[in-house]
């Protein structure tokens, strides 16, 4: 199957097309629609969606109840569409009892631009947090726009339906202005905002599949899905390793190893402690390693920009880098694969999982200092978040009481507690795709 935006007739209709194909992608086919002027775009949209049911009240606070009746029957969120003003706040009493009962839903809002805002424009109020705590994830969208990337509603999408389905289940919502025209008349607009999303419109899967991983289920399935991600790593032909800021000569040494591990040209960020090469203190040992320090000057050139067109990049550690390579890596069509370890054990995704965002701070860090064995660290995995790729792999880190021995990325799964000696002071690993797409492998405690 394939989609395409390009064929929307103006900017509300793409950006209501593709809220819906990716919740039909994630398994979310159950629309409870209240038809008002403001959401003509979503309920036009879902209508006409072939693999979507919709069902039509004109009455949002029985709609709502019949959402919930619905998603406590088959254990799968519905989406309810409103208008904005009134509409939204007839949702409340069963948005109250989806979040006291555990029961998945998805609020799809339609709202005023800001410009109607606080200006007496008919059914406009305050959307923002509408439902207070009794959601577990709410995100106010700007208003449909090609000068905003498309792949914001993709991951927003991804995001809601993952905090709508994990413990604790509840609703979720979404807010979504919308300027006129909201009918279906043609009016220009960009399509450089679907940059990016190539790989999602040729393919039927979501932008960011969020797997549940339990315990149980560790040796028979998380290991089942790393051998797409390691064969994408080794069929690379033009790899790229981006190294981010280190804070201890174990991170700096990881590191080294990688590089020297993969073969591939090696950018280390400012604050990587790698410029200087000081661990480097041998002038043989350092010609084993192609590191390049200042890509960001030589990306000016054009020549070395239509040169340099990585096909997989490695990134390790939250990366401080700077415009020139963040916009060069960004345009790339390229699987990005990230690497996070720290001192601190990471507790829970609090970001959307945009690709934009990877470097900003979507990662909460706990404060202690753990040290885990491979069992310890399999019953730590809540979530695999997977992105357009079928499978995963790890790349572990062996270390000892002295420090880090080596790396590995796991070939045969069943091997896998061989390769591992312990992971001191807990090894979180990131994987995804520089569209924007991406895969977070999370210790949670």
């Amino acid at each position: 199957m394939c989609y395409s935006a390009r064929d929307c007739a103006n900017i509300n209709t793409v950006w209501a097309s593709l809220i819906i194909e990716e919740c039909s992608r994630l398994g979310l086919t159950y629309f409870c629609v209240a038809p008002g002027s403001r959401s003509s775009p979503l309920a036009v949209a879902a209508s006409t969606h072939p693999l979507i049911t919709c069902i039509a009240c004109f009455d949002e606070r029985s709609l709502a109840f019949h959402a919930v009746g619905y998603a406590r029957g088959s254990h799968n969120p519905a989406v309810v569409i409103t208008s904005s003003g009134t509409a939204v706040s007839n949702l409340l009493p069963a948005v109250v009892e989806a979040s006291q009962d555990f029961v998945p839903l998805l609020l799809l809002t339609a709202d005023r631009p800001p410009e109607l805002q606080d200006a007496g424009a008919n059914q406009s109020i305050n959307q923002v947090n509408h439902f207070g705590s009794f959601v577990r994830f709410f995100f106010s969208l700007p208003a449909a726009t090609d000068q905003v990337p498309a792949r914001v509603l993709l991951t927003t999408i991804d995001s809601a339906v993952h905090w709508a389905t994990s413990s604790p289940r509840g609703p979720v919502h979404i807010n979504c202005p919308f300027r006129e025209p909201l009918e279906n008349s043609p009016s220009i607009w960009m399509p450089s905002c679907l940059k990016g999303l190539g790989f999602w419109m040729s393919s039927a899967e979501p932008f960011t599949k969020y797997i549940q991983v339990r315990h149980s289920h560790v040796c028979n399935d998380t290991h089942g899905r790393m051998a797409e991600v390691l064969n994408v790593v080794r069929r690379a032909k033009n790899g790229l390793l981006l190294i981010g800021a280190m804070h201890t000569e174990d991170d700096i040494w990881a590191a080294i190893l990688l590089s020297k591990h993969l073969s591939w040209p090696t950018i280390p960020d400012i604050l990587s402690g790698l410029r200087l090469r000081k661990l480097l203190a041998f002038s043989e040992l350092e010609q084993e390693f192609i590191f390049v320090d200042h890509l960001d000057h030589a990306l000016l050139s054009d020549s070395v920009r239509d040169w340099l067109q990585a096909d997989v990049i490695i990134q390790i550690i939250l990366l401080n880098s700077n415009r020139i390579i963040k916009c060069y890596t960004q345009q790339l069509n390229h699987l990005f694969l990230g690497i996070v370890w720290s001192t601190k054990m990471l507790t829970r995704l609090v970001g959307r999982g945009d690709g934009e965002q990877l470097e900003i701070a979507f990662l909460e860090m706990l404060t202690s200092d753990v040290t885990v064995d491979l069992n310890v660290l399999g019953a730590f995995m809540e979530d695999i978040v997977m992105s357009n790729v079928d499978s995963t792999t790890i790349i572990t880190i062996k270390r000892s009481g002295s420090g880090l021995c080596s790396i590995h990325v796991s070939k045969e799964p069943s091997k896998l507690d061989k390769l591992v000696g312990g992971v001191s002071k807990g090894m979180i690993l990131s994987l995804g795709t520089g569209t924007g797409n991406h895969i977070l492998l999370l210790a949670t405690p």
